[in-house]
């Protein structure tokens, strides 16, 4: 970067970001409204999610909502995603049993002590068992 203005590579690489995030915060609206929820990482940080652990909330950057639509992710993304710089951070998505949707990044950690402790801390309702598929409340 010159200081003055981003070359044209970044630019582009900026654009095409922004177009795999808009992408993205399609796919991953729809799978809140057909399964109530996503984890996500985007493509280019190359990590993947993991098949087992938990993920906790952290609590920092948490948007609650009544409703949400495509914008309403991909703008909270587009906010949250430089703060994945750390391979167990992700973004995570759910609606809970009163409908309110919850994004937030969150941590994975590989056992269920250090993620009810972590959970605790960030007073979270729940964590994500990843291998079950389920919440686990707190």
């Amino acid at each position: 970067m010159t200081g003055y203005a981003d070359s044209a590579d970044e630019q582009a690489m900026k654009t095409s970001r922004e177009k795999a995030l808009f992408a993205d915060a399609s796919r991953l609206w729809w799978s809140l409204m057909d399964v109530g929820g996503f984890s996500y990482r985007p493509d280019w940080l190359g990590s993947r999610l993991p098949d087992q652990g938990y993920f906790v909330s952290d609590g920092k950057h948490e948007l609650k909502l009544k409703t949400v639509t495509v914008e309403i992710v991909y703008n909270y993304l587009v906010s949250v995603v430089e703060k994945l710089i750390d391979p167990n951070l992700f973004i995570g998505g759910w609606i809970d049993d009163d409908g309110i949707v919850y994004l937030d990044v969150s941590f994975h950690f590989d056992y269920i002590y250090e993620a009810v402790t972590a959970g605790g801390w960030a007073n979270q309702k729940a964590i994500w068992d990843i291998k079950n598929q389920h919440a686990i409340p707190l």
